[in-house]
């Protein structure tokens, strides 16, 4: 920065490389404010949302855990007879591998 005085008069030369005036940054400043501004709210909902499926996931993993406690106490129990309904249920639940993709 130079700087020069005549009288009562300064004058002041500054040389910028890529910086931005006063002018050019307040307004590249209220620009990206308005920016994020406008995405805030949809923020909140997000990560509202995002602790909500959080909860969800950790009661499902919750309640799968006792199903696959359950099923296994089950299969352990062969010298009681099982209504019908029930042992294709069961024998659905064997078959193919269908817990498999829970339990990844």
């Amino acid at each position: 920065m130079e700087s020069s005085s005549k009288g009562h008069a300064t004058t002041e030369r500054t040389t910028t490389y890529g910086y931005l005036t006063d002018d050019q940054f307040e307004f590249a400043y209220q620009r990206v404010k308005a920016a994020i501004q406008g995405h805030s709210s949809e923020k909140k909902r997000l990560l509202h949302q995002n602790v909500q499926l959080r909860h969800k996931l950790d009661r499902a993993k919750r309640l799968f855990a006792r199903f696959k406690k359950h099923l296994e106490c089950v299969d352990r129990q062969t010298e009681q007879k099982i209504k019908p309904a029930h042992a294709f249920k069961l024998v659905g639940y064997h078959a193919l591998n269908h817990t498999e993709p829970w339990e990844t």
